[in-house]
Order: C-alpha cells, then structure tokens, then sequence
C-alpha cells in the first residue's frame, strides 16, 4: 500500500495507521547506513573521521527516536482525535515485544558465542582503533541475562557492552512501555468534552519533550558537580552515564516525533486548510533550518542540547516529507527516498543496526579494512555494509519477518476474542 488513506468515521476522515508513509523507509535505510558509516571510520579511519567530521552523524539516532515517536504514537493520536477507543493494550506490547527480542536476542547468541564479538567491558574506555581489544565472549551468566532483556545499561559496569549499540534499544522499549499510558490520560482528557482535541493529542508529546530538556538540565547540573569528563559522563561505567543513555534525557526526541505526527493528522484531515498546503510545508522546512542552526551552536556552547535541536529538525522534515505539495503530489524528496536500495535497508534496519558492530569488529579480525585514507575509508565502509546487509537479510527473513507475523495473527485473536466477549456482553 502506497500512501496515506482516509475513510470516513461518523462523518469524519480517519487516518488509516498501518498505511505505508512514503519516503520513511527510506530514510531509515540512510540512517541506518549512516550509524555504519560513523562506526566503521571511528574504527578503522580515525583520521579521515576527523578531518571529515563525519562523526556528527552520529546525530542520526536523534532522528530513529524522533521517528519512533512519530510512527509509535499515529495510532494513539488518530484514535484520541477520532474518539475511539485505544488500542489493544496487550496487542501493542505484543508487537513491540515481538518487533525488537526476537532479531536482538538471535544476533547477540550468534555474535557472542559463534562470532566472540561483544564487549566484555564499556566500550567507550577499552575500544583501541584498528584492534579488537576488549572483546569477545560474555559467559557470566548474570551478564548475559541483563544483555538478553535489554536491561544491561541501567548497570553502571555494563553500560557499552555486548551489542554496544543495543543501549538504544533500551531507551526504545521504555519508550514503548510508556507511551500507552500518557496516552490513555490524554484520551480522558480528551473524552470529557469541552478541549481541542489535537492539542489534548499533542500534550504527551510536548511534555515529553519538555521533560526531556529538564533532564538534560539536571545532567548538566550533575556533571558540573562531578570530576567527570564529558565523554566519561556521557558513556562511561557510572550512574551519570547510566542517566545520560537512560530515556529520561532522549524522551524530547521522541515527544518532538508525537507532536508532529498531531501537525501531521491535522493536515491530513484538512483541519489546517486555512494555513494551506504549501504555507505549511514552507513552516515546517523553516523549523527544520533553523533548529539545524541552533544545533550547530550548541555544539559549541550546549553540547547537550544538540540532539533536541536535531528531534525539532527530525520532525520539521517528517512534515517536509509527508505533507503532500499544493498539487497534490508526493514531494520529490519523499519518492527519492524510496528507490528501492534504500527502501530495502530501511526494512531491514533492525537487523542491520544491531549486526554492524559484531560485523566490522570481525573485519577487524581478518584485516579486511582499508587505510586510513578517504579511499580506503570507503572501502571499508562497504566491506562492512555489504557483509551486514547479507546477514541481516537472513536474520530478517529467518527472524525478523516470520515474528512479526506471528505478533500480527496473535493480535489478531486478541480482537477477535474482545469482539466475542462484546457480543457475549450485549446479549446477556
């Protein structure tokens, strides 16, 4: 299904959330090879990376949260704004649960105990570029607990290790444990009449994200009381680096995503007619200007604002490229996106996030990188895409894909059986 479809609900338009977004998945595959990019140079082309710069793309996990949020919260919102009930409460956890363990679960066994790629301690003090040092196989039985539930990082010691990367989807599944219940009191809010509906729908949102600022403040407050270097404070074995990669301090990123995603159903419902099409379009390319040029300061001046810079910049591009232009037409920008290549890493982005370290450590190993040159730089950056693309195609089709099917069919005996129990209700 291509595009966004609306069908009429008691006289009003309702946005259809399962409906493919174009340009989205296409983004996720930029990101996606943006996070291998990032990885690969800091790992073997220290120097190109920082001639380049290039490791501020590393910003790019601000725009998967932000994305999260957007994509997450559509259904919550559209029913919120519809009146409707929420959804399934059991169903959702149930494909969030079957969306992430799955593919995490069999890429951390394989990698650490066929592969020896996970670090044994926090990366961010043991990682040497050119080398494997302080890695390979977690056998601690506790440890490798902690690492199969995603609850390593709230433990000072093993913050950074196994799946290194994976810290994100720690921030991810409380995201996802969180987000149904600011959703239901926004739906009371909303059920008790008298409110505007889409600013009841966009209030998790803007307290996210307000919350998340606050947190940030604290942190900086923490660090300024601390002995703590920056880089020790943001990703070393402490509490402080525990807080700095816990959700408290990314939830902006994903209220920035939820709020647009209300700016997204308000347009799309035409409950914004009167700004128009393109005037909207033309406010969401200036937020996303100029919270890029914020972002550019605070790296100087607020280095721990910068990611909510960038979640404001996220979803002023959501809107660019989502907003239909005057003519009715998917922006170019959106269909570039979703040339296939693209579309198809994004797809298979799970997979591929999580395979790319245990990947390019075992390049690493058999010394397949380049020099630590702007060509060599770019030979292993696609020695180290190619080889993560191919596994994750596997782990996707093997794994990933067959979990989210059974997740989808169980959902869909959860409805059936609520719709039994209704009728059951009705008649006695």
């Amino acid at each position: 299904m291509t595009g966004t479809t609306e069908t009429a609900v008691s006289g009003a338009p309702r946005i259809a959330p399962r409906s493919r977004l174009i340009g989205l998945d296409g983004m996720r595959g930029v990101l996606a090879l943006s996070v291998i990019m990032v990885h690969t140079l800091g790992a073997v082309a220290p120097v190109v990376m920082a001639q380049t710069h290039l490791d501020l793309a590393g910003q790019v996990i601000v725009i998967f949260f932000a994305l999260s949020g957007f994509l997450i919260y559509l259904p919550f919102a559209t029913r919120i704004i519809d009146g409707r009930d929420a959804p399934s409460l059991r169903g959702y956890y149930l494909a969030r649960a079957f969306r992430v363990y799955p593919a995490y679960i069999a890429i951390f066994l394989i990698a650490n105990y066929l592969l020896s790629g996970l670090f044994l301690g926090n990366a961010m003090e043991t990682m040497v570029p050119y080398t494997d040092d302080g890695t390979g196989t977690i056998t601690n039985p506790f440890e490798v607990l902690l690492h199969l539930t995603l609850m390593q990082n709230y433990v000072p010691s093993e913050l950074q290790t196994g799946v290194n990367s994976s810290w994100t989807l720690t921030v991810e599944i409380t995201f996802y444990a969180v987000l149904p219940l600011i959703a239901l009191l926004a739906a009371r809010a909303a059920a008790r009449g008298g409110r505007n509906r889409y600013l009841v729908a966009a209030m998790p949102g803007l307290v996210l994200f307000g919350f998340g600022i606050l947190m940030r403040v604290l942190g900086w407050v923490a660090f300024a009381l601390s002995d703590l270097t920056l880089l020790e404070a943001e990703w070393g074995p402490n509490w402080l680096g525990v807080f700095s990669r816990s959700f408290f301090v990314w939830s902006d990123n994903f209220g920035a995503g939820m709020v647009a995603v209300v700016v997204f159903i308000a347009a799309k419902k035409g409950v914004l007619t009167h700004v128009g099409r393109l005037r909207l379009r033309t406010v969401a390319v200036l937020v996303m200007v100029f919270a890029i040029l914020f972002a550019g300061i605070a790296l100087f001046v607020l280095p721990r604002f910068i990611s909510t810079a960038v979640a404001v910049a996220s979803a002023g591009l959501f809107l660019t490229l989502l907003l239909p232009t005057a003519k009715d037409k998917v922006p170019v920008a959106a269909s570039t996106l979703d040339v296939a290549p693209l579309h198809y890493v994004g797809l298979i982005s799970l997979s591929t996030y999580l395979w790319h370290y245990p990947v390019l450590l075992t390049v690493i190993r058999l010394g397949w990188y380049g020099t630590d040159t702007p060509l060599g730089a770019l030979q292993s950056f696609a020695v180290v895409t190619v080889l993560s693309v191919a596994i994750s195609t596997v782990t996707y089709w093997l794994i990933e894909r067959p979990a989210q099917l059974l997740a989808a069919r169980r959902r869909g005996g959860v409805r059936d059986r609520g719709k039994a129990k209704e009728k059951e209700s009705v008649t006695v």
